[in-house]
């Protein structure tokens, strides 16, 4: 009997096992009530945990939740050199249907043609505010957050009820703001978050958000960050709405000012404070075409990756070892198993064949729930080994930029980030 063999077999029957597992699971089975739809009521979103208690009735019409009662919002958006989309992205924003709101643009270094961009939309919008920063980052901060810091006096305005903080590539139907300010006061959150639609135009962005989203899925799915008892968080930059008053209690975006994956850093510090926090993803309220073809998208997911290990060098390599046994190879093993099968059939090759398929079809089912879940065409299924390998690639060289590299993203070299305390807090460093 070959030991060879007996090793295909063991991988191939664990990678079934495991695949199937995470698929049968009901949270993931029940990842599709978290989607919010602009044809939604918040209501629908209501259950699932013992805590949740919610029972005041969402704001919904003029009876319920007139005018004059929507909060007062404040939106932050930091851009970089964004120029080429910032009339249509930061137009949408500008343009949303929502009775009490202003919009705070920092334009961070830019030097492209977005001063031009923003005097025109300034013209358009009175409520929309630009800040030109033209200091780089300091020791210890990354470009978002700093950016974000630029804007911190206009927060402390104590008639603000809500603060949103969200990116300026991101395109928002005219209701969104409306709809995710009835699910706050709806759900009594402190922080509401909202995942988008994402849209791809090349392969190697269907490849990289895949298989990224498949793995962010196993590790942060909503279910389990929803849920109130569980310390983990997953909330997302592009839409992150907070009361006032939590987000100064967080200690603001300077809590995290070294974090790459500033947003989920945010997230976990906000639960592990016993704050309320909520996500949900949405397939109409707002989109955005994450990274622009093979070489964005390789960068892009790279500057993220290794936070998924806590820039933990052991759990890095375990991960990395995962990837490979797990979600490059499974195909492999089905390869080899039926060639086995074929040339040599035994009950112990055949066996080995079987459970490789087992092993494909199960990762393929996963990956198919996440597809639908994300709105990805179900087709991209039949790329799960090629998106998985691109993703192990991808997360290898993030490991080495932290290391050895560097990190560069829009036109600025990432200083190295900091891992996350179980707080959510990074260092202790000097505040400017």
């Amino acid at each position: 009997m070959s030991p060879v063999l007996i090793g295909l077999l063991i991988l191939s029957a664990f990678a079934a096992l495991w695949w199937l597992f995470l698929a049968l699971t009901p949270s993931q089975r029940g990842l599709m009530r978290f989607v919010y739809r602009l044809i939604d009521t918040p209501a629908k979103l209501n259950g699932g945990f013992p805590e949740d208690d919610v029972t005041q009735p969402y704001a919904g019409d003029e009876t319920t939740f007139p005018l004059n009662k929507w909060p007062t919002v404040t939106v932050i958006v930091p851009g970089r050199n964004e120029g080429h989309i910032l009339e249509k992205t930061l137009g949408s924003l500008c343009a949303m249907d929502y009775p009490n709101f202003r919009v705070i643009f920092v334009d961070d270094q830019s030097t492209d043609n977005t001063a031009e961009v923003c005097r025109k939309l300034q013209a358009q919008f009175p409520h929309l505010t630009v800040i030109h920063n033209k200091e780089a980052p300091r020791d210890g901060w990354i470009g978002k957050t700093w950016a974000v810091h630029q804007a911190e006096s206009y927060m402390n305005d104590n008639s603000v009820d809500y603060l949103l903080f969200t990116d300026s590539d991101l395109e928002f139907h005219p209701h969104c703001l409306r709809q995710m300010l009835r699910l706050a006061k709806h759900r009594n959150t402190d922080i509401t978050s909202l995942l988008p639609a994402m849209y791809c135009l090349t392969l190697g962005e269907i490849l990289g958000l895949l298989s990224g989203m498949c793995i962010i899925n196993s590790r942060l799915n909503l279910y389990a960050c929803n849920n109130p008892k569980i310390p983990r968080a997953l909330v997302a930059g592009g839409f992150l709405l907070v009361t006032r008053s939590t987000y100064h209690q967080l200690g603001g975006h300077a809590a995290v000012r070294g974090q790459v994956v500033e947003d989920v850093a945010f997230g976990t510090r906000a639960k592990a404070l016993n704050k309320r926090v909520f996500t949900a993803l949405t397939h109409d309220l707002y989109k955005a075409r994450m990274y622009e073809g093979w070489l964005d998208t390789f960068r892009g997911l790279k500057k993220n990756a290794y936070a998924g290990a806590n820039y933990n060098p052991l759990f890095g390599g375990v991960i990395a070892l995962f990837l490979l046994l797990m979600g490059v190879l499974p195909f492999s093993y089905a390869a080899l198993g039926i060639a086995w099968a074929i040339t040599a059939p035994t009950l112990l090759t055949l066996a080995t064949a079987a459970t490789g398929i087992a092993a494909c079809l199960a990762q393929m089912l996963y990956a198919y729930q996440t597809a639908r879940f994300i709105n990805f065409p179900r087709a991209a299924v039949l790329l799960t080994a090629p998106s998985f390998l691109f993703y192990q690639i991808i997360f290898l060289g993030s490991i080495f930029d932290y290391y050895v590299g560097g990190n560069t993203w829009a036109g600025r070299r990432v200083q190295k980030p900091q891992a996350l305390n179980t707080a959510g807090n990074v260092a202790p460093q000097s505040t400017p």
